[in-house]
């Protein structure tokens, strides 16, 4: 059975810029064995942008603000939603 994909959310942060828009970092690590997974994609559901984890399991992606779906997926887990709310204070 396919395990969950799991913590992209181990470490999520946004940071305000001055173009209103937010950034979302983060590291995906499998939740069994706490391995870092390298090359997992992270995807604006709906969406063309995206982009992958280092060799370290890290990952950066710049949001505009509001609320937005999350996917998260490598190949042999099942993909992860996770809805995010970037928005600005």
């Amino acid at each position: 059975m396919k395990r969950l994909l799991l913590v992209f959310l181990f470490l999520f942060v946004f940071v305000k810029s001055w173009s209103q828009n937010s950034i979302l970092k983060g590291k995906v690590i499998d939740s069994q064995t706490g391995e870092l997974l390298p090359g997992a994609t992270i995807q604006i559901s709906g969406t063309t942008i995206g982009t992958i984890t280092d060799l370290n399991g890290e990952f950066l992606l710049r949001l505009k603000s509001g609320s937005v779906d999350i996917n998260v997926s490598y190949i042999g887990f099942t993909t992860l939603t996770q809805t995010i709310d970037a928005t600005q204070d």
